[in-house]
């Protein structure tokens, strides 16, 4: 799975959020949180993922206490999304 992480503002003075593409996909949002209780937790979004949860069999969200764990989490949701649709693409009448 080559997923590929930048900045998602390059320029902008925000460090520590990053997207993540597999091929030109759109896979993933993290970043780390500023304030309050969750301050320097990261959140992670598998927005890439157009489908349910309960479809996928994972979260598609949540959050980590850092940056690794959160870039992990993303890439085992992506990962279960991937066999998702390649099984589905298996299934008679599939497009």
């Amino acid at each position: 799975m080559p997923v590929t992480w930048t900045r998602t503002y390059p320029d902008s003075p925000r460090k520590h959020d990053f997207v993540a593409h597999d091929n030109g996909e759109l896979v993933s949002r993290i970043y780390r949180m500023g304030d309050g209780p969750q301050d320097g937790r990261w959140l992670w979004f598998a927005n890439g993922i157009q489908a349910a949860p309960g479809n996928v069999g994972c979260a598609l969200n949540g959050e980590a206490p850092t940056k690794q764990e959160a870039a992990d989490a993303v890439k085992a949701a992506w990962a279960r999304w991937s066999e998702v649709r390649a099984s589905d693409a298996k299934k008679p009448g599939a497009p």
